[in-house]
């Protein structure tokens, strides 16, 4: 397989509401590889935009770890975007 891009380790994520606490993320564990294609899919309220944030680096608060590979953008056929 390739080089590690992602590697999530024991992630978990709690937020404060005025019910009390809610379990957004719980002993997450990801491993992603050069060349793989993956998905996050889930019911609304499960944890994917949260996940999704924490290794965007646009959320704290989390315990465990979140380890990205330096990503680079290149630029993308014309009429395109960028490409990460």
């Amino acid at each position: 397989m390739g080089e590690v891009l992602l590697s999530i380790t024991q992630l978990n994520k709690s937020f404060g509401t005025a019910g009390g606490q809610v379990q957004a993320l719980q002993n997450v564990e990801l491993q992603v590889q050069e060349g793989e294609f993956i998905t996050v899919i889930g019911p609304s309220g499960c944890g994917k935009s949260t996940l999704l944030r924490i290794v965007a680096g646009l959320d704290t608060g989390y315990t465990g770890s979140a380890t990205n590979a330096p990503l680079y953008s290149r630029p993308a056929a014309a009429g395109g975007g960028n490409r990460l």
